[in-house]
């Protein structure tokens, strides 16, 4: 649950605010427990004092207080779970920006309540489903004999996704600086051989900036603030203008087909930030989940891979920078997908 000025109440919010500001980036079971409490307290006061005819703003903001009384309800029924709650702050010139988020590392308890007990058969379809993950990760460990495994293979020519190795080197945080020049320079002889549409999944908005030292006027850069406008314009543009969207956590949802993208350009392994997201630090650092993690950045992987081919006729070279992504694409090469695993066994090296 996310405790912050969009999920509450401002007046509710504008009570604890300062309780926020001063907590620490990971919170102990205690802070989490009372910070929980004391907001559903102020969520139940608030409801309590609302006038009999309330206008539009107040209906919204009461079903955000019952939404919330009823999550930290949730929150003590299974209080024995593995909770995290992690505080995260910005700074701007006009003030701070705060939000706290108090997760379950595990969900698995939690989807048969809010999934499966509301239908009785269900459809999951992906190109990423790592069955025996997704069985214990979902809740479905005690049914496993009522979950079907169907595995079509590709219709997809392997020479219509051609997996192009371009790696320079790892771009881990301690070798990135050093292999920057060679990751720009690759980037503009692969813009040399690519005049088509494309996309370079940057990673992260500081690999954008990088990139954006390459004097191409094809690139198209993005914010936070202005993605969905920045995509929109990039979808729009001409195919013989041959526009190149840098993007920033794009690796999933895009359906770019036909001439919309005929290349890819995966720059940076995309590890989960363990530093950054506390879950994720507790399931590596702490429980020495190492296959998990390994599986959640194969599988962002495979979804970048799957953007711009999404039909037997489209065509799109998948190119990867960092050398970390064979690495791990070599040492747990038995989780891959076949559909990927027979491109990447056919990669092409691309010629320096």
């Amino acid at each position: 649950m996310t405790i912050s000025r969009r999920t509450l109440p401002y007046s509710v919010f504008r009570e604890i605010r300062d309780t926020l500001t001063s907590l620490p980036k990971k919170l102990t079971s205690e802070q989490s427990d009372n910070l929980l409490d004391n907001t559903a307290i102020l969520c139940n006061d608030y409801l309590d004092d609302l006038p009999s005819v309330i206008n539009e703003e107040q209906i919204k903001d009461s079903k955000k207080a019952s939404d919330f009384i009823q999550k930290v309800k949730k929150y003590w029924q299974h209080h024995d779970a593995d909770w995290i709650g992690q505080t995260k702050k910005k700074v701007y010139s006009r003030g701070i920006w705060i939000e706290v988020k108090i997760q379950p590392t595990f969900v698995s308890r939690f989807m048969g309540d809010h999934l499966w007990n509301r239908a009785e058969k269900f459809i999951i379809s992906s190109a990423t489903i790592f069955v025996n993950d997704f069985i214990k990760e979902c809740g479905l460990t005690d049914h496993s004999d009522k979950v079907y495994h169907i595995v079509a293979p590709s219709t997809f020519p392997i020479q219509n996704r051609m997996i192009i190795d371009a790696t320079v080197g790892s771009l881990s945080w301690k070798q990135r600086q050093g292999n920057m020049p060679a990751v720009l320079d690759t980037i503009q002889r692969i813009l040399g051989e690519e005049k088509g549409k494309g996309v370079i999944h940057a990673h992260s908005y500081a690999f954008a900036e990088e990139i954006r030292r390459i004097d191409n006027d094809r690139l198209l850069f993005h914010e936070s603030r202005d993605r969905d406008t920045i995509l929109q314009t990039f979808l729009d543009s001409p195919t013989e203008g041959g526009t190149v969207l840098v993007a920033v956590a794009m690796t999933e949802g895009l359906d770019l087909h036909g001439d919309l993208a005929t290349f890819q350009v995966l720059l940076k392994c995309p590890y989960a930030n363990y530093k950054e997201d506390l879950r994720v630090n507790r399931r590596l650092m702490q429980l020495k989940h190492n296959r998990w993690y390994a599986v959640q950045t194969l599988k962002i992987i495979v979804q970048a891979y799957g953007r711009a081919v999404r039909s037997p006729t489209d065509k799109a070279n998948f190119y990867i920078i960092d050398s970390d992504i064979n690495r791990i694409c070599k040492q747990w090469r038995r989780q891959l997908p076949r559909f990927f695993a027979e491109a990447y066994n056919k990669r092409e090296i691309f010629k320096k």
